[in-house]
């Protein structure tokens, strides 16, 4: 008797542990649809850095009231671009 209950106790335990397990890798496959951004800036490497410092914080923060992070940002010859992401 003693062994029966041990056993259906094991195999409840065992389902038990199977069905959280599985509800665990459901709940992990949402995944986020991302868009993408790309902002020229040409003035960055010219000598009115300073004078548009202002201009680039303001439509910074306006592109993150609409949501949009930085994430990237690369330095060339032409000038700056950044690069942002915001989720669909």
């Amino acid at each position: 008797m003693k062994a029966k209950l041990v056993i259906i106790f094991a195999a409840a335990a065992l389902a038990c542990s199977f069905a959280w397990t599985g509800y665990a890798q459901r709940s992990k496959t949402v995944s986020t649809s991302w868009e993408y951004r790309a902002v020229f800036d040409p003035v960055s490497n010219s000598f009115t850095r300073e004078a548009s410092f202002d201009k680039g914080v303001s439509e910074m923060n306006t592109l993150g009231a609409q949501g949009w992070e930085l994430v990237s940002m690369n330095n060339t010859e032409y000038g700056t671009i950044l690069y942002f992401k915001r989720s669909k």
